[in-house]
């Protein structure tokens, strides 16, 4: 998994996702890119690595874009949230 920041006067689409990760080999090429708002720092200015992994890095929320690779055809695509379902009301 790839974790980054964006410029907050850019944005992130597909195509700059493919354009960054096409000089990386195939085989070497994240499965997972997940963009933050801020990425948290240690006491000594290094990616603190501890609280990123205690995000769940698929949960897709509001501040966090996730954008998964499908190895088939080698491209990215975002995930998006999905509304919960509704519950059935239906009784027996």
């Amino acid at each position: 998994m790839v974790v980054a920041t964006v410029i907050p006067t850019r944005s992130l689409t597909k195509k700059t996702v493919e354009d960054i990760t096409s000089s990386i080999p195939p085989g070497l090429r994240p499965d997972v890119i997940r963009v933050v708002k801020d990425l948290p720092i240690t006491a000594w200015y290094r990616i603190d690595r501890t609280a990123i992994a205690e995000v769940d890095p698929l949960e897709p929320r509001s501040s966090v874009q996730i954008w998964r690779r499908n190895k088939a055809d080698d491209t990215y695509n975002r995930v998006v949230k999905r509304k919960p379902r509704a519950k059935s009301t239906a009784s027996n």
